[in-house]
């Protein structure tokens, strides 16, 4: 049926890559489900993903398990015909691969993996390769934005990312941010000069005025040397995206001018 179920689920979550490549190259398998992504609790944040062509949904349908119980089939046809006389449900379900495309159809944003350090939760820890450790992983994260860090300069695409916080919240839930913030105008100007710097022929075209004034209309390749002049400067923004997921104790903000 091209569907798995791994034993405690090891292999699903954390990862076990060698099994991942088993199950596509030996037994063709499409789809599997777990218990254990991104969290064990509580079960109202459980989420689904895709690794490698194979699609993890959290429904729990252990067909291969009760597929050889005797009495498997008999009870869930009974408890499906309870539920159905006794309250207005009208509960519904399809095989494991059509099942699975209808939650990512209904989730579309849980295909890519919100990875988390398996050592933050001990039954993942348990089943984690004895061969992974648990202090490879930073404690420190310098998170942007560009054209801020004269003394030193780490991820700075992070800062002002959609998705970095959340996971960067998931596999590192106990790190610190840092940010280096300047005159939002300067590090506009200065990401400019850094464009014409590398030969970019809009910022070569067009003076470092006509970029941050340039209307709605203007050249779509104008607009997006404008929004990137100007978007990671929204500085109250960006940085309320990443105190949604580390409590403000964690964030420490250090401005390289007075402004």
């Amino acid at each position: 049926m091209g569907y798995a179920v791994a034993p405690h689920h090891s292999g699903v979550y954390p990862v076990h890559l060698q099994l991942y490549d088993a199950w596509k190259k030996v037994w063709g398998i499409k789809v599997t489900s777990t218990e254990e992504y991104p969290h064990l609790k509580p079960a109202r944040f459980r989420r689904g993903f895709i690794h490698s062509g194979i699609s993890i949904s959290i429904f729990m349908t252990h067909l291969s398990n009760y597929g050889n119980d005797r009495l498997g089939l008999y009870t869930f046809k009974s408890l499906v015909m309870f539920v159905k006389t006794w309250t207005n449900l009208k509960m519904q379900t399809l095989p494991p691969i059509p099942l699975a495309q209808k939650y990512f159809s209904l989730f579309p944003s849980e295909r890519d993996p919100l990875w988390q350090d398996p050592c933050e939760d001990k039954r993942h820890k348990d089943i984690w390769s004895k061969e992974k450790t648990c202090d490879r992983f930073p404690k420190l994260l310098v998170i942007g934005p560009q054209k801020t860090d004269y003394y030193f300069e780490k991820s700075a695409n992070y800062f002002d990312s959609e998705l970095a916080a959340q996971r960067a919240a998931a596999l590192l839930p106990k790190a610190k941010i840092i940010t280096i913030l300047i005159n939002p105008a300067d590090r506009a100007y200065s990401w400019y000069q850094h464009q014409r710097a590398h030969d970019d022929p809009v910022a070569l075209k067009y003076s470092f005025h006509e970029v941050i004034t340039a209307a709605r209309d203007a050249p779509i390749k104008l607009r997006v040397l404008q929004n990137r002049c100007l978007v990671p400067g929204w500085y109250a923004v960006h940085l309320e995206r990443w105190l949604n997921h580390y409590h403000s104790s964690q964030v420490v903000c250090f401005s390289c001018t007075k402004w």
